[in-house]
């Protein structure tokens, strides 16, 4: 005999709770069983009903408390910081609730654990509640969802409070004012500046214990919206203090009421003038009476206005850089100033001269030298001169092409001073950079020598002279190689020639 069956259970739960602690169940459970046969088939079926009403009288823990917390986000219109009738809640704001001493609560024998952080969000009221929370300190991370809070701004996003009562926590968000503003350059009819960029310059605010701060867009206008406070103190970043004056250093700002504010930072070109004192005129009032002088006796003034860009010379991105000007003959320093950071644009005005030299240096690169041979004719003459400078690397060889060595021998030819009078110089530019000497020898000084001590010597030998010339010999490193480091893999005289050398290479900076 051959059965089959099949069977079905339906179960519903229905639960209200009622409020002041009190919850009303209510369940069923139906089952349906049918059994087919070769004699046919039987059903059965069955149901289960079960009500209950409970009550929680909310007795706590005797070792600890549990408190209801509430906090209310509202936008305080008026800036007392007081939740005032008329002030509206901000919804959505997101609410994270932590204890504030986690390690503290896991030596605190009362305290087993129980309360769980979660994520809530304020109503339309602006309020968010958390009931039997236990007592102890929390902490209370908020941030605001809603686009229409953009002009309220929150005195910070951390709260401490102290669940040992029923407590209520008014969170305001201040409304804040607008600032702004421009920056106006008034240059000089006789000015050879240029184009000066006036964006990214940076505007401060301070007021209130606490600092805001903008930076300019490229026609110099700012604008920034700041809570309500007694008063602000606006300051600007002067970057123009070499070539302009700044009219009025700082405001003071009070809002008085008012929701925006504007004011200007002016800025005067400096005029340039030429001061002289007695010895400076060649020609005398007696000389003059008496036709005593030759036209070749008077000066003749001219005043250079230099400017260009500094970049890396891979990235051609701008670069920070000090660019100063030298007289070769007295070594006085003429003239310097900086690139900017931004646009790595520098400018510089000077009196002209037929001897002088450019120095430009940045942290981190090679300094670049460059004598100025300006064939001035004019008495204002405009220059142009951009710089490309090239990053400093560890391991990165220095070039050289003549630190040659005859078959055993450790002695620098005369093309070899040359070239390390030459690296002296750059060194001496770049005082950061240490280096190491490499010494080599080839294949057959190997076999016939002792290789390490050989390629030691010519090292040494390098090193002699940059230290007898001025170079400290804390800024020196040697390498013996012998033949593990050839140039050249030729197995000829010319190969082998080109594996004794001396190699030198960045060792730090």
């Amino acid at each position: 005999m051959s059965s089959k069956s099949s069977r079905i259970n339906l179960n519903t739960g229905i639960s209200w709770l009622a409020g002041k602690g009190w919850e009303v169940n209510f369940l069923n459970t139906s089952s349906f069983h049918r059994v087919n046969n070769n004699s046919g088939s039987n059903t059965f079926s069955s149901s289960y009903f079960e009500f209950g009403i409970k009550k929680s009288f909310d007795i706590q823990q005797p070792r600890i408390k549990y408190y209801k917390y509430t906090a209310v986000f509202y936008k305080d219109l008026n800036g007392n910081r007081i939740h005032d009738a008329n002030e509206p809640g901000v919804p959505d704001v997101l609410v994270n609730i932590n204890r504030a001493y986690p390690e503290q609560d896991l030596k605190n024998k009362n305290y087993n654990g129980e309360f769980l952080s979660n994520e809530l969000y304020s109503n339309e009221e602006g309020k968010i509640e958390y009931d039997n929370i236990a007592e102890g300190t929390y902490l209370i991370n908020y941030i605001p969802q809603d686009v229409q809070t953009e002009k309220f701004e929150s005195e910070g996003s951390v709260k401490k409070f102290s669940a040992n009562k029923d407590t209520v926590m008014y969170i305001p968000f201040m409304e804040r004012n607008k600032l702004f503003g421009k920056i106006n350059l008034h240059r000089s009819k006789h000015s050879a500046l240029g184009d000066i960029p006036l964006d990214n310059i940076k505007i401060t605010v301070e007021g209130n214990g606490k600092t805001y701060s903008v930076l300019t867009d490229k026609d110099g206008y700012f604008e920034m919206y700041i809570p309500v406070s007694d008063y602000y103190k606006v300051k600007i970043n002067n970057i123009f203090r070499e070539h302009f004056d700044l009219r009025q250093e700082f405001y003071i700002v009070k809002f008085n009421g008012y929701k925006q504010f504007e004011l200007s930072f002016d800025f005067d070109e400096k005029e340039r003038k030429i001061h002289f004192d007695e010895s400076d005129f060649l020609i005398s009032d007696k000389d003059e009476t008496n036709k005593n002088f030759n036209i070749d006796d008077i000066k003749v003034i001219k005043q250079t206005n230099l400017r260009g860009i500094i970049k890396d010379a891979n990235s051609l991105l701008p670069l920070h850089a000090v660019v100063s000007i030298y007289n070769n003959k007295t070594h006085e320093l003429i003239s310097e100033t900086a690139s900017s950071r931004r646009t790595g644009v520098y400018f510089t005005s000077f009196f002209a001269g037929d001897n002088y030299n450019i120095k430009v240096k940045a942290k981190g690169y090679w300094t670049y030298t460059e004598n100025l041979y300006i064939n001035q004719i004019t008495t204002f003459d405009n220059v142009n001169r951009d710089v490309l400078l090239r990053k400093i690397f560890i391991d990165e060889e220095i070039k050289t092409e003549n630190l040659r060595f005859k078959s055993g021998n450790t002695e620098l030819s005369a093309l070899a001073h040359a070239e390390l009078d030459n690296l002296i110089a750059t060194l001496f530019l770049n005082p950061d950079v240490i280096i190491e000497i490499d010494g080599h020898t080839d294949d057959m000084e190997a076999l016939t020598y002792d290789g390490r001590k050989l390629s030691e010597a010519r090292a040494k030998a390098v090193a002699a002279y940059l230290i007898k010339n001025g170079l400290s010999e804390k800024r020196i490193k040697i390498r013996a190689v012998s033949n593990s480091e050839p140039k050249s893999r030729l197995d000829t005289p010319g190969g082998r020639a080109q594996n004794r050398r001396v190699s030198i290479k960045v060792a730090g900076f």
